[in-house]
Order: C-alpha cells, then structure tokens, then sequence
C-alpha cells in the first residue's frame, strides 16, 4: 500500500531527526467494536504495540468518516484514563482533540455515507502531533512536565483505539520507529504487497547561489542527489536570476571529477541554451549582471537523450553516451540566483525520507582567547555539506567559561550573515545573538570560572528552531529563521577550551546525501 504524499512530508514530520536506521512495520486491520454512548471503552486486546525502543515514532493509518475513533497512548497495557494521553480522530464530526485525561469530546451521530481519511500520530522529542490527511491539527508541546513524566515511563508505548458505531474499521495501519539502533523483532511485519513508503517524486529545499569571480562557481558540497532507481528523470524548477544560469550534471564523483561533467549553459534573456562535455572549467567569458529575470525550466532525460525546456519553450538537446548521471550542480554566471520549488520525478524510487545522517567527525582541538583570529583562518571552520537546512553540532568540553560557535549562515544581502551560538557553562545561559557578540571586562567575569568542567555540549537546528543540551538535558529552545548554514566557527573567552568527540550531523537528509 503506497501511502500518498509521504515522501513530500516527511521533512516537516520528523522533527526528532536522528534516524539510524528505517524501521517501518505494518499491521493488520483492525475492527473495533461498539462502545456505550457514556462512555469511551478501548479495546485492549487490538491496541498497537509499538516496536520502538526510543518511544519515538510515527504512526499512520486511514479510517472511514462514518465515526470518529479515539485513541490512548500509553506506557501500560492498561491504559489509565486519567493521566495518558487521548485523542479524537473527528473523522465524522470534525472535532480533532489531542489531550491528557478523561475530558475529552464525544461525539454522537447517525452512520451515513462515508470516505476515507488518512491520519498520522507522530511522538518525538518535540512532543505529540496529531495529522489529518496529513496536516497538523493539534500539538502537545514536549516542554509540558506531563509529557516529560509520559515519555520516561518504561516500556515501549501502545496504541489503542475506540469507536462509537460497530465494525469500524482502521486500515493500512504502520509504524515507522526514529531513533532506533535497533527493530524489536517480537513483531513480525506482515508480507504485504507492494507496500512502499516512497513515492517517484522528490522535492528539494529551496536554493540560493553566487558568482562573484570570472569562473562560474559551482558548490562542491552542495549536490543534488538523483534518487531514481533507473537512469531516466523529469526536473522541474523556477529560478529567479541576475545572469545566465549553468547546470553541471555529473557522476558519483562530481562535477570536478576525472570524467568531467555533462554542462548547460542556460540564457534565459535569448531563450537560448547549449549544453557540451566540459573538463575545462576556467576557460569562460566575462559574465554581466542584470536585473533578475523569472524563468521556470524543465528537464527530462530519458534513453540517453538530454533536453531543456524553459518558459514551455524548448532550447536545447543533447545525447548522452557512456555517462551515468547521478546528481547535479547549479551555479549562476555572475551575481545571485535562487532556486525553489525544485523536484525530481522519477520512474521509482526504491529509498526515500529521512532515512540517512550523514556524519562528520571531526578532530580533537582547542582555543584560547589570543586564538580568537584562529576563527577566520578557512582551515579552522567547520563546513556543511548537508543536502537540507537541519543539523547537529556535538563535543566533549573542558572549560572554565561560557564558550561561543559562530554560525555562518549563506543568506544574501545582509551585512553580518552569521549568528553566536552561546553555551553558559559559567552563566547558564543557553542561545544566540544575530550578529557578533562583543563582551566587555564585566561581562566576561560573569561568564568566567576558575574551575574547569568536563562536560557535553550539542545543539541543533530542526524545522527552523535550535535547541541547546547540556550534559544531554536540554536547556533552551529558540525560534531560528533561515539559518541556512555555511560553516561553523568556535571561541572561547577565558583559560584555554578543550574540545573532543566533536561531531557534525547532517539531519533529514535524502538517502545518498554527499559524503
């Protein structure tokens, strides 16, 4: 059973982003039986036993709209009524509800005529949310203490469910695990067939590029990966431009590899284009900027046969051979491009969502005040290569002070792009600045120790917030706009800072993200 537009929403789902490994087991339907009209009485011997170690999860599955269903979410085989969560699935009545305790609504009304609806239930570190055909409609937000106590409980979390009318039934039901190292196999998945979680489409975040030299610049780290499962693809995008635009389209060793890459140079003011293996990269005209113009473009390339559409009006063809195509580049000639609403069809795609972390490891380091330079020098940043906005910063730390990461972010017009990620080891202060921070003698006593700590620190950015851990609790959560990272640079204010098992996770990532 192919679930609809899954793939496209699994980026705004998962907020819980690290997943080692997709475990996704399907269940049989489920009948539910009728229950008084006073009350709401759960079937007990058909509640979901969930096969997640971490208790983070997401559950879909598709009821009818002839009765609303209730659900329990609870740590126990017995659910208690008065401190689990419950929830009402307004299928019939409209009326969704996500709560703790017995005060929830219950809806009487006539069986008539119905359609299907598609519902998820996702529980992660941000905290319950409850989707109807896969829109948000209520939300439990994890800094609640009762969420905190529930999700602490032991054992793995159940699901049961309620009706008001008799042989309603729950189908296509799944549960995929996040967080997981491993799957309980005390649960066998049903053999179904056909079942996927993908779809043949996938959707790109949107994009913003820069030329500033006489070469075309192309981001070696920023590829975008063709997921398909066969050589033929269908990209679509609009792109706002300053100049011309040039797409490389290269094998798995990019677009400065030894085989050189497949290249088209897009005119959108001639409606003209050229596309030409290209080795030689340097050897280009000089580019003028000009105003931006809008153009949407098309690509198909199928049996070995390359061709671009732009403005539905055809500009260029060309015939591939003994070249794999993998993934691609996109760079303007001059000057600032972006690029959104960016997907790729495929004919399958047999790996999807947000199934692959990409992990860096990085050296063991330190900083002291008089290195503070040390965070301009290139070599010292830390770069991402995340093919998403989402990532992870972790690292063991030896300081006696409050200690700083800089964020540079790859925003356009602005004059200070970065943001100063502050741990308060000293201050306990956990957040971030726009901009650079500048400390005076005061401030920097209030933040300074003469006893040095040995501790954990990490931070991460998902579905545009940050959030700060300290010792593995976490400290703060803040609402972050647009932080599209670049690099990361680090300083300390006092004594010298030890950093070690430092780690950069891209997050949300499609499978094959760029190594």
């Amino acid at each position: 059973m192919i679930l609809k537009n899954l793939g496209l929403i699994f980026g705004s789902l998962f907020l819980s982003p690290v997943i080692s490994q997709q475990c996704v087991t399907p269940f049989s339907d489920i009948e539910l039986s009728e229950s008084s009209s006073q009350s709401i009485g759960f079937d007990l011997s058909k509640q979901i036993k969930t096969p997640c170690d971490s208790k983070n999860f997401f559950m879909w599955f598709d009821v009818s709209t002839e009765s609303d269903v209730y659900f329990t979410i609870s740590s126990k085989d017995v659910p208690d009524m008065s401190k689990d969560f419950i929830g009402v699935i307004g299928a019939k009545s409209g009326i969704w509800f996500l709560g703790q305790g017995d005060n929830y609504p219950v809806y009487n009304s006539e069986l008539s005529n119905s359609t299907t609806v598609k519902v998820g239930i996702l529980v992660n570190e941000s905290g319950i949310s409850l989707f109807n055909d896969l829109k948000k409609t209520n939300h439990i937000t994890s800094n609640d203490q009762k969420y905190a106590d529930f999700v602490g409980s032991i054992g793995n979390l159940n699901v049961a469910f309620s009706a008001k009318h008799p042989k309603t039934r729950i189908k296509n039901i799944n549960v995929m695990c996040i967080n997981d190292e491993t799957c309980i196999t005390d649960i066998k998945p049903q053999k179904t067939q056909g079942f996927s979680v993908c779809e043949n489409f996938s959707t790109v975040v949107n994009m913003a590029y820069s030329s500033y030299q006489k070469d075309v610049q192309y981001y070696i780290d920023r590829p975008i990966i063709i997921p398909c499962d066969t050589k033929n693809f269908n990209i679509s995008f609009n792109a706002a431009v300053a100049s011309d635009l040039f797409i490389a389209f290269s094998g798995k060793e990019g677009v400065y590899g030894s085989l050189g890459a497949i290249e088209a140079h897009l005119d959108f003011g001639s409606q003209n284009a050229t596309i030409s293996k290209v080795s030689d990269f340097s050897n280009r005209p000089q580019y003028v900027s000009s105003d931006f113009i809008n153009a949407s473009v098309n690509i198909v390339y199928s049996q070995g046969n390359l061709s671009i559409t732009s403005n539905s009006t055809s500009i260029a063809k060309y015939t591939v051979s003994d070249y794999d195509i993998t993934q691609l580049y996109i760079a303007p000639a001059v000057g600032a491009s972006i690029i959104h609403e960016f997907v790729i069809n495929c004919e399958s795609i047999s790996k999807c969502g947000p199934q692959c972390t990409f992990r860096n490891s990085l050296p063991n380091t330190s900083y002291s005040p008089e290195d503070l330079t040390k965070t301009l020098n290139q070599d010292d940043f830390t770069y991402s290569n995340c093919l998403g906005s989402d990532f992870e910063f972790s690292a063991s730390i030896s300081s006696n002070s409050d200690f700083y990461i800089r964020a540079f972010t790859k925003e356009l017009n602005v004059n200070i792009p970065l943001k100063t990620i502050r741990f308060g080891l000293v201050s306990g202060i956990f957040g971030y600045y726009n901009g650079y921070l500048v400390l005076n003698d005061e401030l920097i006593d209030q933040q300074t120790s003469t006893q040095y700590k040995n501790s954990t620190i990490s931070f991460k950015y998902v579905n545009k917030n940050l959030y700060f851990y300290y010792n593995n609790e976490l400290k703060n959560t803040s609402l972050c706009e647009n932080l599209d990272l670049l690099a990361l640079g680090f300083y300390t204010i006092n004594g010298t800072t030890t950093l070690s098992n430092r780690m950069f996770t891209c997050l949300n990532q499609i499978e094959g993200c760029s190594t």
